[in-house]
C-alpha cells in the first residue's frame, strides 16, 4: 500500500514538473530554478498568477523550447524596402533606409523604411529638374523633393489658385494703411493676405453695386420718413413732426428730443436709425439678428435685408450659390502643399477646389485597382511590373505580358482561368480544376475574435475575406462543405458543416455573423476575450468533424481542411493539436498578421501565410491558398522559358 502511495506522489510531482515546462505551472518569481532554464522559459505574471512561460515576443518551438523568430532572417517574413536594412528586436522588427536614401514611407514614425527613395537636389540643377517656384521663391530640397518658399516681404497666395507652396508670391501691401483701396467712408477695411475687404460701419447698409462680391464699396444711412439730407450732409424735413420740449420729455421710447433753442425741437430717432412702422426707432443691422450665413462668410446690411459672401481663400458651396451665396463655406485646402495628400511617392498631386487628385509619374503604371485604392495611390515601374513579382497581381502559373498601359495575365497551357469566380482580373488565379476542388471537400474555417483582433478588423477585413474565398469553391452537399467556429477563451459554433448547401446561402450565414437583432435593437456578435488557439483546433478535430456535425468519413474519399484565421497572439500550446490533426490526415493551414507558433508546429511555409495586416488578404493570397488546398490531379505542362525554347 505504501509503494503505490509513493508511486502517486511521485507521478503527481511529474506531473506537475510537466505542467511547468509546458508554461502552464506556477513557479516562485525569487527562485531562478524554478522555471526550466532549458526550454528557456521566465517565471512572469500572466492571468492573475505568476507561471513558467515564454519572455514577451518569443515564441515556443515543436520541442516546448522558447525561441526567438529573427524576421530578418527572411524576407518573407518583413516587408523592408531593398533600399533599407531590416534590425530585429525583441517584438517584431524595424527597417531603416540606408545612407543616401529617404524614408518616404506611407507611416515613417510607426512603419519606417518601407519605402527608400535616393536623396536628390532637384533645387541645384532647377532646369533639369523643371523647379517651377514663383521669381519672388526661394528653393528648399526636401527628402521626398523639394518646397518653394515665398521670400521676406512676399505672402504665399498659391493655395488660392490651386498650386503648390511658393508658386505665387505676392509682395506683403497693407492697402488699408496706405489708402489704397476702395472702400467706403462709412465702411471698415480688412487687410488680407490677397487684397482687403470692406465692410459696411454698424448702422449703414450697403449699397454696392456688386454687393456679394464687392461689399463696402458704398455704404449709407437708412432712409428717415422724417429728413433725407443735402449734398452737405445737412437734414431737409420731408413731413411733419412731433414736437417736444427737452424738460418735459414727452418723446416716445428710443427718441430723442432735437433741434437748436432758436429753432422748433422734434421727436427722432437717433443717427443712425429710423423709425420703424411700429413707431420704434430701429437700425439696419440684419447680419446681427438671426441670418444664414456660413459662420466664416462675410454679412453685409442691405435694405431690410443681408448679403452673404465667402471670403478668399473658402470655396463657395452653398446649394444655390448664384442666387443665395455663401450659405456654405469650405476652405480651401491645398492638400498637395501640405502633405496631407494619399497620393503614391511615384505620383503627381494636382490640387482641385474641392479634393486632389494623383496621377503616376512617367515611367510608371497605375496598379492602385489591384488593392481597392484610388487612382495614383499605388504607381509601379512600368518597365519592371512583369520581371519584378512584387509589382504584378498574376498567379505563379499564368504568363505576364506588359502592355503599354500596364500588364496583363494569361494562365500557362494546362490550367484554366477561373479569376472570375472569385470577381478577379484575369490570370490571376489559376488551376487544373473549373472548380476548386474537384474531390469532396469538409471546409471549417476557425476564425480569432479575441480582443487581440479589434471588432473593425473583424468584420472589415476577416469576415470579408471567408466570404470572397467561399466563391472559389463548388459548394454543394455533394462536394464541398463549409463550417465557421469563433473562438477567444470561448467557441461558438456560427454554423456547422450541414447546415447550408449553398454558396449564397454560406454568404448570407456569415453577414449574419457580423449583426444579430434582439428586440430591435443591433449588436456584433464578436467573442472578445483570450486567444486560446490550440483549444479550438482540439475543439475542431473532436467536436466539428463529426458525423453529427454534418462531417463526412475520410475513407470516403472527402478531403478534410481546416483555415484558421488568427493574429498570432495565442495564450496556449498550439503544437499538440497541431500535430493531432495532421495525425488525423486534416489539412490544416493558417493566416496571420504576425509570426507565430502554429507556423512551427506546422513546419511549411505552404501551409502558412504571413501578411502585414489583415487587410493584406488581396488576390494573391487567396490564389496562394486556393493552390495549397486545391492540389492537382493531373501533372501540368511545364513552362520552358523562351530562353530556353528552341
Amino acid at each position: 500500500m505504501i509503494f503505490y502511495f509513493k508511486l502517486f506522489i511521485h507521478l503527481l510531482l511529474l506531473l506537475v514538473k510537466i505542467k511547468i515546462s509546458v508554461g502552464s505551472g506556477s513557479c516562485r518569481v525569487d527562485d531562478p530554478l524554478s522555471c526550466d532554464r532549458n526550454k528557456n522559459e521566465v517565471c512572469i505574471f500572466r492571468d492573475g498568477v505568476y507561471r513558467c512561460d515564454c519572455p514577451q515576443g518569443i515564441s515556443r518551438s515543436t520541442s516546448g523550447r522558447c525561441i526567438i523568430i529573427n524576421e530578418c532572417t527572411q524576407p518573407r517574413l518583413n516587408d523592408c524596402h531593398e533600399n533599407a536594412r531590416c534590425i530585429d528586436q525583441i517584438e517584431g522588427y524595424t527597417c531603416e533606409c540606408e545612407s543616401g536614401y529617404a524614408d518616404v514611407s506611407e507611416n515613417p514614425k510607426g512603419k519606417p523604411g518601407r519605402i527608400c527613395l535616393q536623396k536628390i537636389n532637384e533645387c541645384a540643377d532647377p532646369s533639369r529638374y523643371s523647379i517651377d517656384c514663383s521669381e519672388n521663391a526661394s528653393c528648399q530640397d526636401t527628402d521626398r523633393s523639394f518646397t518653394c518658399v515665398c521670400n521676406p516681404g512676399f505672402t504665399d497666395i498659391s493655395a488660392h489658385y490651386s498650386l503648390l507652396p511658393g508658386r505665387k508670391c505676392v509682395e506683403n501691401l497693407n492697402e488699408c494703411q496706405t489708402g489704397a483701396n476702395d472702400c467706403s467712408s462709412n465702411a471698415v477695411c480688412v487687410d488680407q493676405a490677397d487684397g482687403y475687404i470692406c465692410k459696411c460701419k454698424e448702422g449703414f447698409v450697403d449699397a454696392s453695386m456688386n454687393v456679394t462680391h464687392y461689399p463696402g464699396r458704398e455704404c449709407i444711412l437708412p432712409k428717415n420718413p422724417y429728413f433725407t439730407y443735402s449734398n452737405d450732409s445737412r437734414r431737409i424735413a420731408l413731413q411733419s413732426q412731433h414736437r417736444c420740449d427737452p424738460i418735459l420729455q414727452s418723446c416716445p421710447v428710443n427718441q430723442m428730443c432735437s433741434g437748436n433753442a432758436q429753432s422748433t425741437r422734434f421727436c427722432q430717432c437717433p443717427p443712425p436709425s429710423v423709425l420703424g412702422p411700429n413707431g420704434r426707432c430701429m437700425t439696419f443691422n440684419r447680419c446681427k439678428e438671426h441670418h444664414d450665413c456660413d459662420p466664416a462668410a462675410i454679412c453685409s446690411n442691405t435694405y431690410d435685408s443681408y448679403k452673404c459672401q465667402c471670403p478668399p481663400g473658402f470655396l463657395d458651396a452653398s446649394p444655390d450659390p448664384l442666387r443665395l451665396p455663401g450659405r456654405k463655406c469650405i476652405q480651401l485646402i491645398n492638400e498637395c502643399g501640405s502633405q496631407t495628400h494619399s497620393c503614391s511617392p511615384f505620383a503627381t498631386c494636382i490640387d482641385t477646389l474641392e479634393s486632389y487628385l494623383c496621377y503616376c509619374n512617367e515611367g510608371y503604371t497605375d496598379v492602385s485597382s489591384h488593392y481597392g485604392m484610388k487612382p495614383g495611390r499605388r504607381c509601379a515601374q512600368s518597365q519592371h511590373q512583369c520581371e519584378n513579382k512584387l509589382a504584378n497581381s498574376c498567379d505563379e502559373n499564368a504568363d505576364c505580358v506588359t502592355l503599354p498601359d500596364g500588364y496583363t495575365c494569361t494562365c500557362a497551357s494546362g490550367f484554366i482561368d477561373v479569376s472570375s469566380n472569385a470577381h478577379l482580373p484575369p490570370g490571376r488565379v489559376c488551376t487544373l480544376h473549373t472548380q476548386c476542388p474537384a474531390q469532396p471537400t469538409d471546409l471549417v474555417f476557425l476564425i480569432d475574435g479575441s480582443g487581440s483582433i479589434g471588432s473593425e478588423t473583424f468584420h472589415q477585413e476577416i469576415l470579408r475575406f471567408v466570404k470572397e474565398f467561399i466563391e472559389l469553391f463548388d459548394v454543394s452537399p455533394q462536394k464541398t462543405r463549409v463550417a465557421v467556429m469563433q473562438y477567444s477563451d470561448r467557441i461558438r459554433h456560427e454554423f456547422d458543416l450541414n447546415q447550408y448547401s449553398s454558396a449564397e446561402q454560406l454568404k448570407q450565414a456569415i453577414d449574419q455573423i457580423e449583426l444579430l437583432v434582439i428586440d430591435n435593437i443591433l449588436y456584433f456578435r464578436y467573442l472578445t476575450g483570450l486567444t486560446r488557439t490550440g483549444a479550438a483546433i482540439e475543439h475542431v478535430i473532436d467536436e466539428v468533424f463529426t458525423e453529427r456535425r454534418g462531417a463526412r468519413p475520410i475513407n470516403a474519399g472527402v478531403q478534410r481542411i481546416i483555415i484558421v484565421i488568427t493574429d498570432g497572439r495565442s495564450q496556449d500550446n498550439v503544437s499538440i493539436p497541431v500535430q493531432k490533426a495532421l495525425h488525423q490526415r486534416l489539412q490544416i493551414f493558417s493566416v496571420g498578421s504576425e509570426f507565430f507558433s502554429i507556423f512551427l508546429a506546422l513546419g511549411s511555409k505552404k501551409r502558412t501565410f504571413h501578411v502585414n495586416g489583415f487587410e493584406d488578404l488581396n488576390a494573391r493570397l487567396r490564389s496562394a491558398i486556393q493552390k495549397v488546398t486545391c492540389p492537382a490531379t493531373v501533372q501540368p505542362q511545364i513552362k520552358v522559358p523562351p530562353s530556353q525554347s528552341k
